[in-house]
């Protein structure tokens, strides 16, 4: 018996051990995170008249880490903060559609693009609509209140824009396939943006995503237009008549609402240990920012995230 208790009293304190230990490791990761993120906005900011003039770059292994962050194409790019490994990203918001400005005609091409059938592209587009108009008429396959509150779990149509690209959930024919996407085509998640208040997109920074839903090219193909534009071989200019779509600006704009996310993966570069993230308006010229949003949590899917979205305010 003696034996026994010894055993599990052995088993116990080693697991409480371990258990010590990944949460240290846990919470130290969180924090380099975050101090990670300050440091790319501390960077964008002190670098943003460089950033305006993006030259060609020939060997991406020798790029300026700014630079690269300053495009704001999402591509990962490793930095150290006290000793500490870790990795940053910037998107432009930008480079997304402006959820909010986003017209009756564009918004059905992009539906038919990623393959919703001709009744979801019907649905989910005079629903949008209504969603963002300030009347109770909805449109022949739309939405408003009425049927909102005739649900299990009923709730009135807004009626004034979204504030949040995750209230398209509650637009009728937008479920969580819809939302999130698949391996072919990206969701509604990925293409749009509340925080892009231009009719157009940047074409320095527009994401795979959303050439795809402009083009309707596949994945890989839209991929590749995203990496020659970063060597320099497709001219952001040029994005525009390549994806035939008159929403693609002709000249690029310097970022200003950003998101910027910071990642701390373990050895084998596998696992995430700590994902924090915050989206910003950087104006082009002076220090201060204001923070719209803040991920306290990134799960790995990009179009997934959840978090704590923390209170608007200048700093």
């Amino acid at each position: 018996m003696l034996a026994v208790l010894a055993a599990e009293f052995a088993r116990a304190m080693r697991d409480e051990a371990v258990s010590t230990r990944n949460y240290k490791e846990g919470t130290l990761a969180r924090y380099l995170a975050m101090a990670g993120v300050s440091e790319a906005i501390l960077a964008l900011q002190a670098d943003r008249q460089r950033a305006e003039q993006i030259d060609k770059v020939e060997d991406e292994q020798n790029q300026d880490p700014i630079r690269s962050l300053a495009q704001g194409d999402g591509q990962w790019v490793k930095a150290e903060f006290n000793g500490k490994a870790y990795q940053v990203r910037v998107f432009d918001e930008g480079g997304k559609i402006g959820l909010n400005k986003v017209d009756d005609a564009t918004l059905r091409l992009l539906l038919t693009n990623l393959k919703f059938s001709s009744d979801a592209v019907d649905t989910i587009a005079d629903s949008l609509i209504d969603w963002r108009d300030k009347d109770d008429l909805h449109g022949p396959s739309g939405a408003e209140s009425d049927y909102y509150e005739s649900l299990p779990h009923p709730y009135m149509a807004k009626n004034a824009d979204f504030d949040s690209v995750e209230e398209l959930l509650l637009v009728r024919g937008v479920d969580r396939a819809a939302f999130r996407g698949n391996d072919e085509y990206p969701g509604l998640g990925e293409i749009f943006s509340v925080f892009n208040t231009s009719k157009s997109v940047n074409p320095a920074s527009v994401t795979p995503a959303v050439m795809q839903a402009l083009s309707g090219l596949a994945r890989g193909e839209t991929d590749d237009l995203g990496l020659q534009r970063r060597k320099g071989n497709q001219p952001p200019g040029a994005l525009a008549a390549t994806l035939g779509s008159t929403i693609v600006a002709e000249s690029p704009r310097t970022p200003t609402e950003i998101t910027v996310e910071a990642r701390v993966v373990d050895r084998d570069e596998r696992t995430e240990v700590a994902h924090v993230g915050a989206v910003v308006r950087l104006p082009k010229a002076g220090d201060g920012l204001r923070v719209y949003r803040w991920y306290d949590s990134i799960f790995a899917s990009d179009s997934d995230r959840a978090g704590q979205a923390g209170t608007s305010g200048e700093e």
